[in-house]
């Protein structure tokens, strides 16, 4: 969270849906507009579930084919951390109906499906043309997917105009110290 501009890649199965709803958590306020893009229904199926456990209401607005150009144009001026399909937003991004300039931040899920071509890649490009200062977050907890082809992750940071990498492998420090911590103590047998 500290980082401005991060790539951040996590092991696989170490809970990236919690750092994605802690992190929607956090901007999920009026006075923020943050938008998070490329995530599939079920995953925000669960962040929607894990926000609402934690008590966050009213829940981020989810923007879709079934929201229209003037509701969506409402929820954006309402503030909050949005949910938006990528096609949806490129629309509006080209229609000037978002207020970039206005932004706090973008978030990027699932940042190894990322591509010169991709529609995340083009967003993240206007988005930092019409907004210097927001930050661009990117998440991924498939760090193989960054092994296919050439100098992968230097090619993602640069679409998504993130400047730092951060790796949370399981044997990191941090992580393993968090794990050691998070389990529950057994006891001997029999007490």
């Amino acid at each position: 969270l500290a980082e401005k501009d991060a790539l951040v890649v996590i092991a696989k199965g170490l809970g990236l849906h919690i750092v994605l709803r802690r992190l929607v958590g956090r901007f999920h306020r009026p006075e923020e507009l943050v938008f998070l893009i490329n995530t599939t229904h079920e995953e925000e199926r669960t962040l929607l579930l894990g926000l609402a456990k934690a008590g966050i209401d009213p829940p981020p607005a989810v923007l879709n084919n079934e929201c229209t150009a003037q509701e969506r144009v409402e929820l954006y001026l309402a503030g909050g951390v949005i949910l938006v399909t990528a096609r949806i937003f490129i629309v509006d991004l080209l229609c000037d109906r978002v207020p970039v300039e206005q932004a706090t931040g973008l978030v990027v899920a699932n940042a190894h499906r990322v591509s010169e071509g991709s529609n995340s890649a083009f967003i993240s490009r206007i988005f930092r043309q019409r907004n210097k200062t927001a930050f661009v977050k990117a998440l991924s907890d498939d760090a193989h997917g960054f092994t296919r082809g050439f100098a992968k992750v230097e090619k993602v940071m640069r679409m998504l105009h993130c400047k730092r990498l951060q790796l949370w492998p399981r044997f990191h420090i941090r992580v393993s110290a968090y794990r050691a911590h998070s389990r529950p103590h057994q006891t001997a047998r029999g007490t």
